[in-house]
């Protein structure tokens, strides 16, 4: 939830930057369309990045709940069979 949430402003924050970078070229005379693209570009060059490091960190979480999932049914299954060993030697 967290890295979605992040993931969420991270977005924003991009829409924002190209928001006022639209609103600065207005304000000029001119508009240089070669560096409007650059600058639109370099926005969704950052986009791409943040989404990679989104889907790395969603990948690196999703690796360790399967570690600490097989952890735990690996630990559950020596509890049983201690159990069972119990019970046997208890019979």
């Amino acid at each position: 939830d967290e890295v979605t949430q992040e993931k969420w402003k991270f977005n924003r924050e991009l829409e924002n930057l190209s928001e006022q970078i639209r609103y600065i070229n207005q304000k000029r005379e001119y508009i240089n369309s070669s560096s409007l693209q650059k600058e639109y570009n370099l926005i969704s060059s950052i986009q791409e990045e943040g989404e990679w490091t989104v889907k790395n960190a969603l990948t690196k979480l999703e690796n360790e709940h399967e570690e600490q999932h097989a952890l735990y049914k690996k630990q559950a299954f020596s509890y049983e069979e201690e159990l069972h060993q119990l019970k046997k030697e208890r019979d």
